[in-house]
């Protein structure tokens, strides 16, 4: 599930006022050299006061505001790929599996994951396994995160059980 590079990539400088923009009809990344397919699928809808109508552009402003431009656009890219994990294993497994066990059954997860980065952060343990790497479990750890939000807020389907 390797995604194409955005222009200018990974190290070079982020371009004044760079978007990363996400569509559901296209699957386009846009940036300040025009669109770059990149076959994630990324879609709309994100947390906060007002949600996105489907197929609407989820905008991440990538504009130096944060003080790290550069920063900015890594870590924009970094939640995209994170959202195509995301909706891979979603497609795979559906809500059910976290509806049964809720926040309790994420947190086991998400223990497994950081279990895993404590070996290869400070045990000396091998980066990449044959079937996970390093970047995997990272970005798995924030989808867990981010699904413990969404059953915590009442927003995952089925959960809490009725």
């Amino acid at each position: 599930m390797a995604l194409e590079p955005i222009p200018g990539g990974i190290g070079a400088p982020a371009p004044s006022g760079w978007l990363v923009r996400y569509y559901l009809e296209r699957g386009v990344h846009v940036g300040a050299g025009g669109g770059v397919p990149c076959g994630c699928g990324v879609s709309g809808g994100v947390g906060g006061p007002e949600r996105q109508a489907e197929g609407e552009a989820v905008i991440l402003p990538c504009d130096g505001s944060s003080g790290a431009p550069e920063l900015e656009r890594i870590m924009a890219e970094r939640l995209a790929r994170a959202f195509a994990i995301w909706k891979d294993r979603q497609r795979k497994y559906g809500c059910g599996n976290i509806a049964r066990r809720g926040p309790a059954g994420i947190m086991v997860r998400l223990d497994d994951k950081l279990a895993r980065l404590d070996g290869v952060f400070f045990g000396g343990k091998s980066d990449d396994l044959a079937d996970e790497t390093v970047a995997d479990t990272c970005l798995d750890v924030a989808n867990y995160a981010l699904m413990a939000l969404v059953c915590h807020e009442g927003l995952w389907p089925g959960w809490p059980h009725p």
